[in-house]
């Protein structure tokens, strides 16, 4: 499918990856905030950039193997089919509790950063690649636009974690 900027085609297809990438992509925001909870103020901010660039870098990678993965005949069902179970999961009440661990030292809390998102991105993957209809162009694009979103979403989330306490659990929560 060919796309241009002007085309209504593109601009639906962009909304879609954004949206999708910022509802799939709350939890993450969690997972950074708490990754970093434990860090001063200023090493906060540095781990959660530079972890954010970090599983930004992989998981665009990651999409763009499976949007060139979906250009293969009949895949794109198959992607579709595995993307059933991920759309019941959200539906149904969770089965078990994740465990992120705030780190206490800036390379720690980067770790986790980027190793929690690679883990728990594979649900935005592959919906970022269904909808891209195979083009690399848009997956860009949604990136660049959701991605600053989710960080300055995590930067929130952590000011709040550090005023409220208990948001802590309710975090914990959200992820199981």
């Amino acid at each position: 499918m060919e796309w241009t900027f002007v085309s209504w085609d593109f601009v639906t297809a962009l909304i879609s990856i954004i949206m999708l990438d910022i509802l799939l992509g709350g939890d993450n925001a969690v997972v950074i905030a708490m990754a970093a909870n434990k860090l001063p103020a200023a090493l906060r901010r540095k781990a959660i950039l530079i972890g954010t660039g970090g599983a930004v870098v992989i998981r665009l990678v990651m999409t763009l193997i499976a949007v060139w993965l979906l250009t293969i005949p009949y895949l794109q069902v198959l992607g579709g089919l595995i993307l059933l179970p991920i759309a019941v999961k959200l539906l149904l009440p969770a089965e078990h509790n994740e465990q992120i661990n705030a780190s206490d030292n800036l390379m720690g809390a980067i770790r986790t950063i980027i190793i929690a998102d690679a883990a728990m991105g594979v649900d935005n993957v592959l919906a970022i690649a269904g909808a891209s209809h195979g083009s690399f162009l848009l997956v860009a694009c949604g990136f660049l636009i959701s991605i600053p979103i989710i960080v300055c979403g995590s930067t929130v989330i952590g000011r709040v974690m550090d005023r409220f306490p208990v948001v802590l659990y309710g975090g914990a929560g959200l992820l199981g």
